[in-house]
This record gives structure tokens, sequence and C-alpha cells, in this order.
């Protein structure tokens, strides 16, 4: 059996009770509303962005009539749908009903916003008394009735005459006035009757008419046992701004309920024994021994008959998935997927984002693009890529085929894995032999790659120079750049080809130099920083490359950043190698069809990854290699430390800024400080370095070295700088207080070291 309403109203919800709430339309725009409602509900919507045009369209009469009021009540509304998303997110709400849930709802999400909406909406300075609302149907907007008949000192009868000279409600006088003493007595006031007092007098009588209604619709859904505790709750957020909503005690409230729930009971006996084992069956890491998915498939049938919460259907629908899959049955295992997805979406978020990942890669690797576009923007709220650039690795990464059951069908999978790979990668022996192309010079070729490039970029790259002359010779073009930012000339550089890239650079357009290549965010310049390659850099600069060209990895970088960063030796250790940082920059520069878990969400790549390096650590000759990685980051990367110094000259010469700004306010200078290069600082002290530049945080270059130990470097800059510069930098405080002497004691070994008693001496005197 299965739960039919999710425990969370679902955001359609307060979409569709918004604009009834705001708004009166004819029986055949309702029809039409109807329709884009539904598809709203069956789109599973979480983009709030995507629900504006709705609610634009159904506001309409409001928003010609009170604008301000219809500016307002949307921003709060979209402020409360924000909040509630993330709210969904981050839930754990997995095994509860609706009515378990809704008073708690109430009490700690929707009151609290009420209060404040209303505060903002239409303010407390004049109006009705908010504070006693909380009564039945058609009591609050008869207050409201009442409270504009006293202030404006009007009787039901002359109010009525004056309306209906307005001629909005379309009857006769009587009938207004009998309408409105039935209002003032509690009667019920329809939607469309309150936007009839829009007449440009009674604006503010309409206003709070719509607010009392809606306060009315929610407390008939309050139950009758919680009243009191409401008024109490509803009283006390309407002197406060309400805090932001803490999740994480309602979930607390929630776990408490559950333990005395003798279903959850149950379903924690089983959740040890039958649940656990499933678990392990159906697990899409390690190999299966013979029979593991007749018993995975008999236990799915004993669960679904004994599983005491209808609630959690949807967690054996996820192991039933996943158990299609390893079966070698995918299209079996999308269906079952969406039926898990549909039953724990606004009940798990994490569970929610799991269970949607893996539905993803199945459904782009079967190519059924409505399955993938239904659930395209709950997968953007969650951080997800809904559009997966490799399904087939993905998949096959996701799900490994060595995890498949033994009596499972592998080879539909194993097919398309080897067809993937051996369409992605093409054999440079056969370049190396083909004669060019003379008749289709601009030529473009398949295969090299995911992505096609001309034959020009291809000899390029491979250093043979008569065949790229004969190429420019018949009119191949060199300024033709490939889908990922590939330009011969790139080509040259990256692969260290420099008699092609004498003949290519002359020919070569300015602005086709600062090309990037958008998979890692490498240039020509950026790589001849980050390996040294002074020829290469020297030419670039010379020919006009930008020297600010920031490249995006891990975050963007100019080349003078980037070659402060290589004039320090890396000694790290596997910790470093399992960062996240690291798993990110291996991934960058990976080969598609061997990414591993091609899950459209980086920390599932990264624990993929980084248990991949795991399991190869164990093996001798990855030790050794690891231990070769190290000395080559040891010694500086192959490049030894005075060329690493003369890229960075050859920059500043060439106008780099050293003050540029990155991330969190760093600049080049600001770098060499907080890595203790003092040649380096020196050199762009020279050049335009500012000395009095902060971080973000507020850090100078005296915080920085400080604070990486670099002592040495902290004396010699307070020693050079000038008597004012000095002052300056001793007398800065952080962002958190924290002063230079501080940040000094701190981190200081206090072992009376000459270096160290001197500087502290200075900062003392200072």
């Amino acid at each position: 059996m299965r739960a039919k309403v999710s425990p969370l109203p679902k955001i359609a919800e307060f979409v569709e009770f918004f604009c009834r709430s705001f708004s009166y339309v004819d029986g055949q725009r309702d029809v039409s509303f109807n329709k884009k409602l539904q598809r709203l509900y069956d789109g599973a919507e979480l983009d709030i962005s995507k629900v504006t045009q709705l609610i634009d369209s159904r506001l309409h009469f409001l928003s010609l009539n009170d604008p301000e009021f219809t500016s307002v009540l949307k921003t709060e509304f979209s402020r409360f749908l924000e909040l509630y998303r993330e709210f969904v997110i981050c839930i754990d709400c997995a095994g509860f009903s609706r009515e378990q849930l809704i008073a708690s709802l109430q009490a700690r999400f929707f009151l609290p916003q009420a209060a404040y909406s209303i505060r903002k909406v239409v303010g407390l300075a004049e109006g009705p008394e908010v504070a006693e609302w909380g009564q039945d149907e058609g009591a609050v907007t008869a207050l409201v009735l009442r409270w504009w008949l006293d202030k404006s000192s009007l009787s039901a009868p002359s109010f009525a005459k004056e309306l209906y000279g307005y001629g909005k409600f379309g009857i006769e006088q009587k009938s207004i006035e009998d309408n409105l003493y039935s209002w003032s007595k509690g009667t019920v006031l329809n939607i469309r009757s309150i936007l009839s007092f829009y007449d440009g007098k009674n604006q503010t009588l309409a206003r709070w008419l719509l607010i009392a209604k809606v306060w009315e619709v929610f407390w008939q859904g309050v139950s009758s046992n919680q009243q009191d505790h409401f008024s109490k709750v509803w009283k006390a957020h309407l002197l406060s701004k309400p805090a932001k909503p803490d999740f994480s005690a309602f979930q607390e409230i929630i776990w408490e309920r559950g333990r005395e729930d003798l279903r959850h009971i149950e379903f924690l006996r089983l959740f040890k024994t039958k649940y656990a084992e499933v678990g392990a069956l159906v697990s899409i890491h390690g190999a299966k021994k013979a029979g593991d998915d007749a018993r995975a498939n008999k236990l799915l049938s004993e669960l679904l008959d004994e599983n005491p919460i209808f609630e959690l259907a949807w967690m054996i629908d996820h192991f039933r998935a996943r158990y299609y899959v390893l079966m070698g049955d995918p299209q079996q295992a999308l269906e079952t997927y969406s039926n898990a997805l549909e039953g724990v979406q606004y009940r798990h978020g994490p569970k929610t984002k799991e269970v949607l990942g893996e539905l993803l890669i199945v459904a782009t690797y079967l190519k059924n693009k409505r399955i993938a576009k239904k659930w395209d923007a709950w997968a953007r709220a969650f951080g997800l890529e809904p559009k997966i650039r490799n399904p087939i690795d993905a998949y096959v990464q996701r799900f490994p085929i060595s995890s498949y059951y033994q009596e499972a069908n592998r080879d539909i999978a194993q097919k398309e894995r080897n067809k993937r790979i051996n369409q992605t990668v093409i054999s440079l022996d056969e370049w190396l032999t083909r004669p060019p192309d003379i008749r289709n010079p601009n030529r473009w070729i398949s295969g090299f790659g995911s992505v096609k490039k001309t034959q020009l970029m291809l000899f390029s790259g491979l250093g043979q120079t008569e065949k790229v002359q004969k190429l420019l010779r018949n009119r191949a073009d060199p300024n033709l750049v490939a889908k990922d930012g590939n330009t011969a000339l790139m080509r040259t550089v990256l692969n260290d080809k420099k008699e092609c890239f004498d003949v290519l650079l002359p020919l070569t357009d300015p602005e086709r130099l600062n090309s990037v290549y958008e998979p890692t965010g490498v240039s020509a310049l950026s790589d001849a920083v980050d390996d040294g390659k002074l020829y290469y850099l020297e030419a670039l600069l010379k020919a006009g490359v930008d020297t600010e060209l920031k490249i995006s990895i891990m975050p963007e970088r100019t080349p003078l950043y980037m070659a402060v960063q290589r004039c320090v030796t890396l000694d790290f250790s596997l910790t470093d190698m399992y960062s996240d940082e690291a798993m990110e920059a291996a991934l960058r520069f990976m080969p598609a069809p061997l990414i591993p878990a091609g899950i459209p969400f980086a920390q599932g790549q990264y624990e993929a990854m980084r248990m991949m390096l795991q399991n190869k650590m164990q093996n001798p000759r990855y030790k050794k290699l690891f231990e070769g990685l190290k000395e080559h980051y040891v010694t500086g990367q192959g490049v030894d430390s005075a060329t690493r110094l003369e890229v960075v000259k050859m920059l500043i010469k060439h106008h780099a800024d050293p003050n540029a700004r990155h991330e969190k306010g760093g600049t080049p200078f600001l770098l060499a400080a907080e890595l203790g290069l003092w040649d380096v600082f020196e050199l762009m002290l020279k050049r335009g370095g500012d000395i009095k530049l902060k971080t973000d945080a507020n850090e100078t270059v005296l915080h920085l070295s400080i604070l990486k130990g670099h002592f040495e470097f902290s004396l010699k800059l307070l020693r050079d700088a000038s008597e004012q510069d000095r002052k300056f930098l001793i007398s800065q405080s952080t962002a958190n207080g924290g002063s230079p002497i501080n940040w000094f004691r701190r981190n200081s070994a206090r072992n009376n070291d000459a270096v160290e008693h001197e500087l502290l001496k200075i900062l003392c005197e200072a």
C-alpha cells in the first residue's frame, strides 16, 4: 500500500492557496488556471522562479487595482517559498503521516512566518486587533469590517449608499446593506465580494479583508485541541520578528514523537534484520555471490507484506530499483525509481537527493527525456546536474558491472561501456602516418576526445610541422576554435611542439591567444606558467596575450597568482591526497570515460574517487607511484625555483597586476606574503604591490605571514617598511578582531629564537 499524500504540503499546494486567496476569475479562466496548476502538481516543481508567471497571471486584477500591495504580497510569498524549499531539502520526516506533522509545522513554521508577513504587508500601525484573531470562519472578516465602520464613523446604511454609488457590487443598495449587516455578524465573505471594495477609497479595508480571509482558511486547519495553544503562539510572534526557522529543533520533536509510535517500534525491529540484509544484498558496491539475487528478491517481497509503516514504502521501492539495475534491467529499474521518488519527496530531503541522483542517471542512460525533464527543477534545487554529459560513463560508474549479480544480464551494459570507450579514444599512431586532407583543409575530426577538432589542431598537437605547413598553404584556418575552446596554437603549447608553435603564432589572431579549454579552464598562457615553459611564455607575452586572463580552476586565478603559487614546493601526505580539493582537481583533468561514480553531484564523485584511491594504495606499485609523485611536488613539480621566479618576472615586466583581486579578496601580492616568498614579494613591491591591501577578512600582508609562521619574512617586512607603513600594518585588526601581535603569540613556538625575539620587540614597541 502506497502513501497517497505527502506528510508535508507540496509547494504547488501553497501556490494554489495563495492564488485563490487573492484572486477571482470567471469559470473559463479558472479552467485554464486549473490546468496550469495541475501541471505544477505533476511536474515536481521546486524552482520558485517557475511559479511566478502563474501567480502574475492569476493576480492580474489585484495588481491593477493595488500594485503596491500586490508587490509586497508576492515578495513575502516568494520569501516564504524559499524558506520552505530549504526546509524540504533538509528535513527527515520519512515515517510520519501529515496528521502527525501538521500541528508542529503550523506552530513552528507557518505561524511565525504569517506574523512577520502580516506586519510587512499591511503594517500594525493602523488596523484591527490582530492579536485576537483565531476564531471561527467569518469571525475575523466580521471583526475587520466592524473596525472599518467604527474607524470611518459609518453606519451600514450610509456605507451601503456609498458603495452603491461606485457601482462595484452590481446590486441594489438595500442588498448591499443587507450583505454588510450579515458580514459584520460573521457570514462568510467570499473573495469576489472583497475585491469589489477596490474603488480607490476603501483600499485599506480590502487589504485587511483579504488577509483576514486567508487567516480564516488557515484557522480551519487547526485542530480544536490545539487552538488555545496556537492563540498564545500567535500573540507571542506578533510582538517580535521571527528568527530563521530552527529545522533541527523541529526534527527533534518529530523523532521524539516517533519513539512513542508502536508502528515505529515494529519498523526498527525489521530495520535491524531484514532491511539491513536487503540493503547489503542490493548494495551497488562490492561483488555478489551466487544466489544473492534470489535471496534479495525474496526479502523484498516479504518486506512489502510486513512493512508496518506504509509511509516508508518508498524505501522498499528504492531497494527494488537497485535490485533491477543489478539484474541488468534498467527499464524496470527506472519505473521503480520513479515510484520511490514519488514516495520520498517531501519526506526525507537527503534520501530524496540520493534517489533522485540515481534516477537521473538511469533516465539519461535510457534516453528517457520525459522523466529527466520532470525532475529537472528538483535536481537543480538539490544542487544536482540534470543534464549528464556522458550518460553511459555515469551509469557504469555509479552501478559498476562488477557489482551485478552473477546470474544477471551484464552483456548490454558491458557492450555499451566498450562502445563508449572505443568511440571516445582515437589511435594516435594512426594519425602519425595519415596524410592531411588537402581538399578539405578545415575538416573537423570526431573521436579525438569528446569534442570534434580540426585536422590542423591534431597535426599541430602531434608536432607534425610539414603537414601543418602544407595545410596552411592550402588555406587552413589556424583561428578556428573547437566547442571545448581548443585551438591549434593551444595544442602546440600543451604538447610542447615548438616548431609548430613558431609556424602558427604569427598567423594566430590576438584574440585567439586567450582561448580557454573549458573542461579544465586551461589556456596556452596558463599552461606555460604552470609548467615553467619560458620559451612559450615570452613569445605569448610579446604577442599580446591577456596577462589578467583568469582560469577557472579552484577558483579562477590570474596567471600571476598561479605563478606565485607555483613558487612554493609542496610536501603533502596521503591525507592531503584524500581531500575534496585534491579530488576536484583530479576529476577536472580526468578523461570522461575514466571518471568514477558518474553521479550528477560532486560529493558522490569525491567519495567514489577517494574509495578507489584508498583501494589502489593497498597495492605496492601504487605506493611507489605515490612516493614518486610526492617527490615531483617536493622538487617544484619538475621546475626549478629560478625558473619559477623568472616566470613571475616576465609577467610583471608585461604589466601583470600584483593587486588583482581574487576569491575572498586575495591578490598575488598578498599570496606571496602568505607563502613567505620574500624574493617574489619584494619584486612585486617594486612593481606596484600595495602594502596596505587587505583581504575580505581585513587580513594584511603582516597578518598572513605571521599566521603561516613566516616570522623571518615578517621581520624583513617590518624592517624595510616605512615608519608610516609599519604603524599601519601593526595597528590593523582582522574582521574577527585579531591583531598581528595576538596572532604572533598564538603561532610562535616561544623558543627564544632570535628572529622571533626581535619580531616581538618591534610589534610591542609600536
